[in-house]
């Protein structure tokens, strides 16, 4: 039986305290890479021996078939619903959710019910299978417990337990240090519509499937990846094919992955990743989730997203541990980490089904003429210095409702630096107590850094200046300050 680490003991004695006080639907939130795929089995085996019936789901084959290698390390029994395997009647019983969902009224009843990758359940196939079974228990587990629209799951879950941050599995050596990078100057992709959560693909594609970004892809990760191995995310099937030939036409072995290609193709594939016979995987979507591939070196982002849950998903396959201790690179040719900060930013998750508030990125880039403002500054910046009238950031201008593609800006990747260093490991939104005195202590008579923490924690701005005096600055009276100092010498 494995061993398994004081975190993921932890989060499963937590799960199994909540089921047993009645509470009927828990989730657990890991980072990738933490190691949820261990978790699960060990809770569908400590379940049954309880007297359960449980099934185990999940969205895609080759996630059914690494929960049931890590069944078999739990010396667990299972049955297998899918296609050709014969009926078996054990008490844990493991299929696509897809396939469970076609045999809802064939199946025996479940007592517990378990679900990988579980920011999937607003998926409708899901909601059968719960409407199937009522008073069944749930656990799921996921790296990004958000719907694609960035709303919590409450509508889902009753209780949520939160292991390490990924800067902390990092500090621990559970996941790699990374390096990131991407360009000075992004593209605008304001123009381009959005469907489901996220950028519309085709009018996407027509913006990142041009030679000029896919040749700069090549380049940079002849600069910093030099040989190693790495998974480039594209846009869809063709874009996806399209960048591997032009890593092919450079010399670099590469192959495309796909959803409709054969599954042993696929294996086949990611396997040559691993063994060295291909330098570049690319794909879409069909290995953002639930790949472990301790080979991958580092990944290239050529896939614009709205939607925290994938860029979090697609970057953490770089962060796996490597054999020779190196750290991951992260090429971001699509300015994601604008969106949605880097992998290592403090974030807040909630069961709440109102939209998450997500880590700003600490920038605000011009729409009209690309130059980025620092967030905290942006508009008294751009108020004495932008040439055009009305200034985009200053007032923005009213978006048209006609979809074109972007205009394609070019240049050279810069290494993204963790914005909370400083802080030096402490979560600035969780922070309390003795830990938040520390914090604020980091930030000293930073005004920049205190801004930092108003913002995360939701303090009126009134607060920067208290703590600015606090530390010895000379801050001049506001209007409200002087007002109220000039009633009290009255009175």
């Amino acid at each position: 039986m494995i061993e398994l680490r004081d975190y993921q003991e932890r989060l499963i004695q937590q799960a199994q305290g909540a089921l047993a006080s009645k509470i009927q639907r828990v989730l657990i939130q890991l980072p990738t890479g933490g190691g949820k795929g261990r978790i699960l089995p060990r809770l569908a085996r400590l379940r049954a021996e309880a007297g359960r019936r449980v099934l185990v789901v999940a969205h895609r084959a080759e996630l059914i078939d690494q929960i049931s290698a890590a069944l078999d390390d739990e010396g667990m029994m299972y049955g297998r619903i899918q296609p050709g395997q014969p009926r078996m009647d054990f008490p844990v019983q493991v299929g696509m959710v897809q396939t469970v969902s076609r045999r809802l009224k064939t199946l025996r009843d479940f007592d517990d019910i378990m679900v990988d990758e579980a920011h999937h359940m607003p998926a409708g196939q899901y909601t059968a299978m719960l409407d199937a079974w009522p008073n069944a228990a749930l656990t799921g587990l996921t790296a990004t417990p958000i719907r694609t629209d960035g709303a919590g799951l409450g509508d889902y879950f009753d209780q949520m337990f939160c292991g390490p941050t990924t800067a902390e599995l990092i500090d621990r050596g559970f996941l790699a240090g990374f390096d990131y990078y991407m360009p000075s100057r992004q593209l605008d992709l304001s123009s381009v519509g959005k469907r489901m959560g996220d950028y519309k693909r085709d009018a996407a594609m027509r913006a990142m499937n041009k030679a000029r970004i896919v040749g700069d892809a090549v380049e940079h990760y002849r600069h910093y990846l030099n040989g190693r191995p790495a998974i480039v995310f594209c846009m869809g099937v063709k874009h996806t094919h399209e960048v591997a030939e032009l890593f092919c036409e450079a010399g670099i072995k590469a192959a495309g992955v796909d959803g409709k290609m054969d599954m042993c193709l696929r294996r086949e594939r990611l396997a040559g990743l691993a063994s060295g016979e291909l330098k570049i995987v690319t794909a879409a979507d069909v290995i953002s989730e639930g790949v472990d591939i301790p080979a991958v070196a580092g990944a290239i982002l050529l896939r614009p997203t709205i939607s925290t849950s994938l860029y979090l998903q697609q970057v953490g396959r770089a962060l796996r541990v490597k054999p020779d201790g190196s750290r991951a690179i992260i090429l971001d040719h699509v300015g994601n980490a604008q969106r949605h900060g880097i992998p290592t930013d403090p974030r807040r998750w909630s069961l709440d089904s109102e939209k998450h508030s997500e880590p700003a990125a600490g920038v605000v880039t011009c729409g009209l003429c690309h130059r980025v403002f620092h967030q905290g500054t942006a508009k008294q910046v751009a108020g004495a210095e932008c040439t055009r009238s009305p200034c985009a950031i200053l007032k923005p201008e009213p978006k048209e409702a006609v979809e074109k593609s972007p205009e394609v800006v070019t240049g050279t990747l810069e290494a993204v630096e963790d914005r909370w260093a400083w802080a030096l490991g402490i979560d600035p939104y969780a922070a309390q107590g003795p830990e938040l005195t520390s914090l604020i202590a980091h930030a000293g008579a930073d005004k920049e850094k205190l801004e930092m923490i108003a913002r995360a924690r939701g303090y009126k701005s009134g607060w920067v200046r208290h703590r600015l005096r606090a530390a010895g600055v000379e801050i001049p009276m506001n209007r409200w300050e002087r007002k109220k100092a000039q009633g009290s010498l009255s009175a």
